[in-house]
């Protein structure tokens, strides 16, 4: 793995987006959740990061998610901040996996299968069909 998927790996990992600008910018959000050696690591590697988010940036789950794989072929989860659910929630290729990760982090997690199902509805629809199938830690 290269310095730069490292990098873009780190920040989906802390909940921060890396979004590529059409005038050869990286927008980082939350810019405060970035410690100033993670800054100075981002700007070195700027350019890069930017021709990995490119190579397959679209808007659309399904691309997003593939694009994951491509760059981190063997994960376990991906740790993501969903507005439409209103929290942080590991996407994750199997139960074994979500489960794994639930009980490590605290976070619940979604198969990736049941999320790519969601595609085409709206956001209330979304979290509506998500939420009962969420894989969350058992007290």
């Amino acid at each position: 793995m290269t310095a730069a998927q490292t990098l873009i790996h780190h920040c989906q990992e802390i909940g921060v987006s890396l979004v590529p600008t059409p005038e050869g910018k990286l927008k980082v959000r939350p810019a405060e959740a970035l410690s100033e050696e993670l800054k100075d690591e981002l700007r070195r590697h700027k350019a890069e990061i930017i021709t990995l988010l490119n190579q397959k940036s679209t808007p659309s789950v399904c691309s997003s998610l593939s694009l994951a794989t491509e760059v981190f072929p063997d994960w376990r989860g991906l740790l993501i901040r969903s507005t439409r659910l209103g929290m942080s929630v590991w996407i994750v290729r199997d139960l074994n996996d979500g489960q794994a990760l639930v009980k490590e982090t605290g976070h619940a997690a979604l198969l990736l299968d049941d999320i790519l199902a969601q595609v085409k509805k709206n956001p209330t629809e979304v979290k509506k069909a998500l939420l009962p199938i969420m894989i969350c830690a058992t007290v």
